[in-house]
């Protein structure tokens, strides 16, 4: 082996690991960019996330709304109830028993 044989080698080695280092820095380039996206798509979720005491009001604005209409709904059966007792078409026992089985039941005395 001669020193210009030596010489080739070294040459040939280090055109080879100019390109392995241009190959790790594409690839480095390439996982910055998608670390970048990657980034963005946090950020659009957290934007779309809904906290903790923003889902609790709506749930409890859902309950009271719901709790209002049943309560209509059961002011309406008692109606229906009394107009039924006035005009004899049930008794005051039975009209006793169906107000009792309302969600928001009266009590007899």
């Amino acid at each position: 082996m001669t020193i210009n044989d030596l010489a080739e080698m070294i040459s040939d080695f280090a055109t080879r690991v100019e390109g392995d280092i241009r190959d790790i820095k594409n690839i480095q380039a390439e996982q910055g960019k998608d670390i970048a996206v990657m980034k963005a798509d946090i950020g659009g979720l957290r934007t779309g996330m809904v906290t903790k005491s923003y889902l609790d009001d709506k749930l409890f604005d859902k309950e009271s709304d719901s709790g209002m209409a049943l309560r209509k709904e059961d002011q309406k059966v008692d109606a229906v109830v009394v107009k039924l007792t006035e005009k004899n078409v049930i008794n005051k026992q039975e009209a006793t028993v169906i107000t009792a089985m309302s969600p928001f039941a009266v009590q007899p005395n």
